[in-house]
């Protein structure tokens, strides 16, 4: 990331249910160019207990908490498809960047909003393609790795 070289990337994974633990969680802790920082789920225990698992520093119940931080660069977004818009623009807000299985779930006739934000805090909406199976995708880094 600009800015930011030889610094692994923050991650903040907002939800901790099933799928967050097959895929998303294992995922970003086996990465060795990424950090998971925090984990956010409405259920603390939950949290916590995601947190412990995958070597998190962070366990918390609110996502506001994962975004006001200066260590995390991504959001990575595992919850109930309806929840993901608000989610995804108080990221994008914050300006960080967000990967989501759903890009504006209930949102219909916000679409320009979500994309102007995108391009005002200069950050990238990643979307997961395929809820079945979930494929690593290596993201360039600022010496193109």
């Amino acid at each position: 990331m600009p800015g930011r070289p030889g610094r692994r990337l923050g991650i903040g994974v907002v939800g901790a249910g099933r799928w967050a633990h097959l895929a998303h969680l294992p995922g970003w802790a086996r990465d060795p160019r990424c950090q998971l920082i925090g984990v956010c789920d409405t259920e603390p225990g939950r949290a916590q207990a995601a947190a412990r698992e995958f070597g998190a520093a962070v366990a918390t119940p609110d996502y506001r908490e994962l975004l006001s931080r200066d260590d995390i660069d991504i959001i990575d977004v595992v919850t109930r498809d309806g929840e993901h818009f608000e989610i995804n623009c108080a990221a994008i807000e914050a300006g960080k960047h967000v990967l989501a299985s759903e890009v504006l779930g209930e949102a219909e006739g916000n679409e320009g909003n979500f994309a102007d934000g995108l391009w005002v805090q200069e950050v990238v909406n990643a979307v997961e393609i395929s809820h079945h199976e979930r494929r690593w995708v290596d993201l360039p880094l600022e010496d193109g790795r």
